[in-house]
């Protein structure tokens, strides 16, 4: 998938002599985009996952020096892990953040590449930020951004080249396609944003009492820890708990000595608190009616309160795993009964992913689903919301678009006789810009890149008509910036002085 980050990880892998640390929230793609780049690049990858590897914490621990480490690493390296031929790849350093410590020594010893990737809940703790700044270099990924989310989703680069050139020349684009992007806008609403949302959610909603629902202890531990570095009043509640811990922390939420509950579902029978003014599901519930239940719990008082459910695919595999670890139990169940109990939690999971993707009315869906009647509209979910909200910005759009048209029209023309007479291409230019479109061809295929992200339409022209020889008068064109203008301007400059010498 693509993503503008992939850039400055290949630019890392083949340009920096440094470590790099990719961190971010979780399931943004650090891992994925690390592996395909390495991939990409003809590298040896040789791996260490903290999460799935436990035992290589203790193995490479604090205690040992940098030289004792590198000699330990080596020992369960591959044989095809060849000295600068390889880079190893440390995932969820939150877990090992000694390793970090060592770099410097790592870094200056250069018999590999070494990049680090972990979550934002844990890799700013345990003095990462402290690591030598000369010797590692930070990149922080976060979900897709909209232009992304579109090339992900197969919007051309024509397509995007011309939304560029709309928006410098502010002109309106013509209502078919804005309508299409508008929809797709509002499912990048629903599936971008994730996990960050619970911290700034909580912090627009400072003083009030909220439920934190996780899927798993462990990620009750990492947003516990995360919120309680932020200075939240914050506690938590799972199985994996002594019977007394569980006991005094759901007294302290009960008893507002505590803001913010962290949970797993083990928490919320009984509880009975009125002033829960927000639950927030940090992944989606096993099926809707623990959903419903946990829901529940937000303003029982009668009070204006406030459901948030973040969801991810991830979720959906973590559920199947549960599922698939009940019907391998040794708990005296004939096999007849478990595989009963399975597909009844796969439908029940089935409906709950419905809930979490559909564009209808939450509210309504809810209310079929424990067969209710069932409204077409609540106006009050985000879905509703939503809809509502993109009705009266389309109607309100298209009223200032026919204004600025109509108004703006005698201008555009004008301008654009103007640009077509100062803009004019001979002959001679227009062999030169398809030499330029050609090499821009070739950058972009090579490095796997929509062709708008090396230089777009119109910086091209420019190029074509003022026709630049040294990066100083480069720089001058529109659309051409530092970075571009080092990462590819001498190419660009060759094929210039190329074409204008040989006329």
């Amino acid at each position: 998938m693509y993503r503008k980050d992939a850039i400055v990880v290949g630019e890392w892998i083949r340009n920096s002599n440094k470590a790099l640390l990719v961190t971010g929230a979780r399931q943004t793609g650090k891992t994925w985009l690390i592996r395909d780049e390495i991939e990409k690049s003809g590298y040896t990858k040789f791996e260490l996952n903290f999460i799935d590897q436990p035992d290589m914490v203790s193995y490479l621990n604090a205690e040992m020096s940098a030289e004792e480490f590198l000699i330990k690493l080596k020992m369960i390296m591959p044989e095809d892990c060849k000295v600068h031929e390889t880079v190893v790849f440390f995932d969820e350093i939150q877990k090992c953040p000694e390793i970090v410590t060592k770099i410097k020594f790592l870094v200056d010893e250069g018999s590999f590449k070494y990049v680090m990737s972990g979550s934002l809940l844990g890799v700013e703790l345990k003095g990462i930020a402290s690591a030598p700044v000369g010797y590692l270099t930070v990149l922080r990924m976060y979900p897709m951004d909209f232009e992304e989310f579109m090339v992900a989703n197969n919007v051309s680069t024509t397509t995007l080249d011309m939304l560029e050139d709309k928006f410098k020349t502010v002109s309106p684009i013509e209502e078919f396609i804005h309508q299409k992007l508008l929809a797709m806008f509002f499912v990048y609403l629903i599936v971008g944003g994730m996990p960050d949302a619970v911290k700034t959610y909580i912090e627009e909603h400072a003083g009030q009492c909220g439920i934190v629902y996780c899927l798993t202890r462990k990620l009750v531990e990492e947003v516990t820890e995360k919120l309680m570095k932020d200075g939240f009043s914050v506690t938590r509640y799972h199985a994996g708990l002594s019977d007394s811990e569980r006991k005094q922390n759901q007294e302290d939420f009960i008893f507002d000595r505590a803001q913010i509950m962290v949970a797993t579902n083990a928490f919320g029978m009984g509880i009975d608190k009125p002033n829960v003014r927000f639950v927030i599901h940090y992944n989606m519930p096993k099926d809707l009616e623990s959903y419903y239940q946990e829901a529940g719990r937000a303003g029982r008082d009668g009070e204006p309160a406030r459901c948030t459910l973040l969801y991810s695919g991830t979720d959906v595999r973590t559920i199947r795993f549960f599922i698939d670890k009940e019907m391998e139990a040794d708990n005296g169940l004939p096999a007849d009964v478990k595989a009963e109990a399975a597909r009844k939690a796969e439908e029940r999971l089935k409906y709950m992913t419905f809930y979490s993707t559909t564009p209808r009315c939450l509210r309504g869906y809810l209310l079929s689903y424990f067969g209710e009647a069932a409204p077409q509209k609540c106006e009050n979910c985000s879905n509703c919301l939503l809809a509502a909200q993109a009705a009266e910005q389309v109607e309100e759009q298209a009223a200032q678009a026919r204004q600025r048209a109509a108004a703006s029209a005698k201008r555009l023309a004008s301008a654009s006789r103007r640009r077509a007479d100062e803009d004019a291409l001979s002959e001679a230019d227009e062999k030169l810009l398809a030499a330029l479109y050609a090499l821009r061809k070739r950058l972009a295929a090579k490095q796997k890149l929509p062709a708008y992200m090396v230089f777009n339409d119109s910086t091209l022209r420019q190029m074509a008509l003022k026709k630049p020889l040294s990066v100083e008068e480069l720089l001058n064109i529109p659309g051409v910036g530092e970075k571009k203008a080092a990462r590819y301007g001498q190419e660009f400059l060759s094929v210039i002085e190329d074409m204008v010498s040989s006329r």
